[in-house]
């Protein structure tokens, strides 16, 4: 959770700013005001690292810090009536927010706290828009595609660098041993990324049968699962259940006089019919494309720095706008190019993994299957530019033309209803937002 709140907050701020940081480094290796090593990339990930994870602390000595609300931190553990009047107020709390981010597991709606909240922003029904949906193992699924795309180009990019200046690897040994290294690593992290991949799709598909069949009454909470006993002390718990049936009727009755039930099934149809589409355009994001931006094609940011030093050297008398420029460059933005798209393609084999793993009753069969179309996508989409540009003359725009044709059909893949991002909400950029674990709420 911590990890997918640190994409959510810090990931674009590391993007953008370690995009900076390589023009910075290419245009001092250019005039060699430093070194003109590949070494001097790492500045670049360094950066990255340094702004993904303490982006909130650097950002509030030159802004206003961002307003964190965590119940289990910000609401009084060691005092009881201080806790029940945090608890009460939650819905306050709530109210204040101007964004609520759901870290989805098959659980959510299953817990009475996170029905309290989606029920606090349906107050007002423009607060649906202000709800993200992010898929909680999608952390690890970005965190393991980046490693693993960060390792490939990083290999490409030292290739084309020795082709472009004619150098080898130090001893024809320890390059067969890094590449051995590279594919031993990839071998696994792939299928393993597929795996966890398969998987979440199969979770998230069984979130719009929850949905349908939502009932508040059935939610779980703490006090009621244990019989408002403290597992520890002995001490009676205050049901947590009751004081959200009262909040409930106070918001959603139309009678004082009507049935105890009515206000929690209109509740209920309400869930159904307003928050089950919101979340159903949300299950197929399984990597969001902006978050798959600022993690994993990331990998291609730090190389620019290098191109550019490389474009520098060998430019010679050409000009500086010119097709050979472009058609250099184009080395480098393919693998940007070639990583949405496989990605993309994934999110629809997981899909389809998913179904054959319910024929075949075996998840590691179907990450079997599906995972050589993923290989097959990539080399079709690759392949054609990498020969195009070996095979032709230096002002020849065949590459640019198979480029942008990369490009569309990226385009095309992530354009799948099942692959969209939910619409972004119009409000001011959030400065507060929720995200729940059992009695657990993260506000940021």
């Amino acid at each position: 959770k911590f990890l997918s709140l640190l994409i959510v907050y810090n990931s674009g701020p590391a993007f953008a700013i370690s995009c900076l940081v390589s023009l910075l480094v290419g245009v001092l290796r250019i005039y060699r005001l430093i070194p003109d090593e590949t070494w001097t990339v790492s500045a670049v990930y360094v950066a990255y690292l340094v702004i993904f994870l303490f982006w909130q602390r650097l950002r509030a000595l030159f802004c206003a810090p961002r307003m964190v609300f965590m119940d289990k931190l910000c609401v009084a553990q060691h005092d009881e009536e201080l806790k029940q009047e945090g608890i009460e107020g939650l819905a306050a709390f709530l109210n204040c927010s101007r964004q609520l981010v759901v870290l989805l597991s098959p659980r959510y709606l299953s817990r009475l706290w996170c029905v309290f909240e989606i029920s606090t922003f349906l107050q007002d029904r423009a607060s649906i828009n202000k709800i993200q949906i992010m898929p909680l193992k999608t952390a690890l699924l970005l965190l393991m595609v980046a490693s693993c795309w960060h390792l490939l180009a990083s290999y490409y990019f030292s290739l084309i660098r020795n082709q472009v200046t004619g150098q080898h690897w130090r001893g024809a040994e320890s390059g067969l041993t890094f590449t051995f290294a590279m594919l031993s690593f990839c071998s696994v992290i792939v299928p393993l990324s597929f795996y966890v991949g398969i998987g979440l799709m199969g979770e998230l598909g069984e979130v719009p049968n929850q949905l349908q069949s939502f009932r508040v009454q059935d939610a779980k909470c703490y006090c009621c699962s244990h019989s408002h006993m403290h597992p520890h002390s002995g001490e009676t718990l205050p049901c947590d259940r009751q004081l959200v049936y009262e909040t409930f009727k106070k918001w959603w009755s139309a009678d004082a006089e009507e049935g105890s039930e009515q206000h929690l099934e209109r509740f209920n149809t309400l869930v159904r019919k307003h928050v089950a589409p919101k979340i159903a355009r949300g299950l197929g994001i399984a990597l969001p494309f902006r978050y798959l931006v600022y993690m994993a094609v990331f990998c291609i940011v730090p190389w620019l720095s290098d191109f550019m030093a490389l474009w520098a050297e060998a430019r010679d008398h050409r000009a500086v706008i010119s097709m050979w420029s472009l058609r250099h460059y184009l080395l480098w933005g393919t693998v940007g190019t070639a990583l949405p798209f496989s990605l993309g393609m994934s999110v629809w084999l997981w899909k389809l993994g998913s179904r054959i793993e319910k024929r075949l009753n075996s998840r590691w069969c179907a990450v079997f299957i599906v995972v050589p179309f993923s290989l097959f996508g990539v080399s079709a989409l690759w392949l054609p530019i990498s020969v195009s540009l070996a095979a032709t003359p230096e002002d020849n725009p065949l590459p640019v033309f198979l480029f942008i044709a990369a490009i569309a059909i990226t385009a095309l893949v992530w354009r799948g209803p099942k692959c969209q991002e939910p619409l972004p909400s119009k409000q001011p950029s959030p400065r507060v937002s929720q995200e729940k674990e059992d009695d657990a709420t993260f506000s940021i």
